[in-house]
């Protein structure tokens, strides 16, 4: 809740946050394997020259209810989602997007289907040997 103490975290942590994965970025670049950046805030700090950028879709309400089971307190939740790019903006920044609105089974059969997608466009190994 204290803006000034999130801008110096933030101005603490995304400079090298930011640095490791330009690194992770340059290093596999003109190969034939897939960089995952598991990046919450991507929306807010876009990546230019990426093939792909995927969102995991879930409307709030849901997103609040699961946080909540696992312990989270409610109001907390919802402040952290305040304090984030809307959902709609979130996915106007996606090439693909993953409902995760249900079950572990549909989950896993989008991603599945989505790294079968990707592991073609960048004419790797097959999807099950890429990691």
């Amino acid at each position: 809740s204290d803006e000034q103490a999130l801008e110096d975290l933030n101005g603490i942590v995304h400079p090298a946050m930011q640095a490791e994965i330009q690194s992770q970025i340059d290093a596999h670049a003109g190969t034939d394997r897939i960089v995952v950046l598991d990046f919450p805030l991507l929306g807010e700090n876009p990546r230019k020259g990426l093939a792909a950028t995927i969102v995991v879709d879930v409307p709030h309400e849901v997103s609040v209810e699961r946080a909540v089971a696992r312990g989270m307190d409610e109001t907390d939740v919802k402040n952290r989602i305040k304090s984030q790019i809307t959902r709609e903006q979130r996915l106007e920044v996606a090439t693909h997007v993953i409902d995760n609105s249900g079950d572990l089974a549909s989950l896993e059969t989008q991603v599945d289907a989505t790294w079968a997608e990707l592991s073609e466009i960048v004419g790797g190994a097959p999807a099950e040997d890429q990691a």
